[in-house]
């Protein structure tokens, strides 16, 4: 039996963002009304099936405002600009039956003020704690002014103020959804965002150019770490120490590092700052085998995860990137530090390896490990692609999932 007709909309200030496969989903159906509202400037008015409606702010934040509240001023006028813009969309008669929203950013701040008969639901990324799961994670960083641990209660505050006005709200993981106030996170469904099994798959043909000297291809030993900023939180200072040892015990391997460089307090790069001591005590043909690349296209990113023999996931505890879900779909082993997002996925000697984020001895032991043991790499790899085919699929388990969901909560 097909759906009733339903009206929905879409906020994100960088739409389609997580919504990226729902949205021309549900619009998809032939029968519902799907639209979006963003601030970008580099949209069309439709795509997808999805009419897009763009709002640009008319005014900036204050320099002079306590840098504990900068990002909550910059998420107000973010809120009062969509606020505005939803105005408009009133006017023209647009009344959607469930608005779905992304909360970060403060876009949702005032929409229950426009439209307070709509079902509003929530994707929910992560509540900031200080309880030594992200801010206090790591002594090396800790701040000796204990008055700081109270900062992501700032951070926090237009999340409370945006929860507030939720009929229902879901996380893409369990672990993103328990960071929220347990009155919050017991209101939460588990939607992962999906990744499309067919696209990330593994392709043994697949061949990739890095440089003028370097080409990737199947008799390549590719060590890949991937992080969408280089800074502590991607655990870019445990690679760099783990390095000179690694690429010792590897002679042949290269060491692949995507993402982008962000300043160090000093002025400098995270990665100028870690890498002086480390790449000292490196031998110039090995410090040859490390290729910083940035953010490489969408196409020679899967080649590289498809040429990928160890893929690497540092970070401290937050939430599980998409990116990992997508090297475990192409069938590489993943090395992961350990932690509650990363178990969800990665169960050590199963579906790849969990090694302790502080032990750079015991790092470089796994990696020799499994350099040396291509059939444990084949096994881990083929049982993470598996898992991620059974529970994260696109099209078979994702989207009809998301789908349901927001389907029954307009029919609510």
């Amino acid at each position: 039996m097909p759906a009733p007709s339903m009206k929905f909309l879409f906020v994100h200030s960088r739409f389609p963002g997580p919504f990226r496969h729902l949205a021309p989903d549900l619009a998809r159906n032939g029968t519902h009304r799907v639209a979006a509202l963003h601030m970008r400037s580099d949209l069309p008015d439709r795509a997808g099936g999805v009419a897009l409606f763009g709002c640009v702010a008319q005014r900036g934040s204050c320099p002079d405002v306590h840098p504990w509240l900068q990002p909550l001023e910059a998420r107000t006028i973010r809120g009062e600009t969509v606020f505005r813009a939803a105005l408009g969309l009133r006017a023209g008669g647009f009344d959607p039956d469930v608005i779905i929203g992304h909360p970060s950013g403060g876009e949702m701040l005032f929409i229950r003020d426009v439209w307070p008969q709509a079902r509003i639901a929530l994707s929910c990324d992560y509540y900031l704690r200080s309880d030594g799961r992200d801010v206090s994670f790591d002594p090396e960083f800790a701040e000796g002014d204990p008055l700081p641990q109270g900062r992501p209660l700032f951070q926090n505050l237009h999340l409370d103020l945006s929860l507030r006005g939720m009929d229902a709200g879901y996380a893409p993981t369990a672990f993103q959804a328990r960071s929220f106030p347990p009155q919050i996170a017991e209101r939460l469904g588990i939607l992962p965002h999906g990744v499309d099994t067919q696209r990330f798959s593994p392709d043994p043909a697949a061949t990739v150019a890095l440089d003028e000297e370097t080409s990737l291809d199947a008799t390549s030993t590719v060590i890949t770490f991937e992080a969408p900023v280089l800074d502590p939180a991607s655990g870019l200072h445990r690679l760099i120490r783990a390095a000179p040892a690694m690429l010792a015990a590897c002679p042949t391997a290269h060491l692949v590092v995507i993402g982008r460089d962000v300043a160090a307090p000093d002025g400098t790069s995270w990665r100028e700052r870690f890498a002086g001591k480390a790449w000292a005590d490196m031998r110039p043909q090995d410090r040859r085998r490390v290729h910083f690349i940035g953010q490489p296209d969408a196409q020679g990113r899967l080649h590289i995860l498809q040429r990928t023999t160890l893929y690497l996931h540092l970070s401290y505890p937050l939430p599980l990137p998409q990116a990992v879900l997508e090297a475990m779909s192409v069938g590489a082993c993943v090395v992961a530090a350990d932690g509650d997002p990363v178990r969800e996925v990665v169960t050590d000697g199963e579906t790849g390896r969990l090694v302790d984020f502080f032990d750079t001895d015991g790092l470089v032991d796994c990696i020799a490990t499994l350099l040396a043991s291509p059939a444990l790499r084949e096994r881990l790899g083929a049982a993470a692609r598996s898992l991620v085919q059974q529970r994260f699929d696109l099209r078979r388990v994702a989207l009809p999932r998301a789908r349901r969901w927001v389907e029954a909560l307009a029919r609510f």
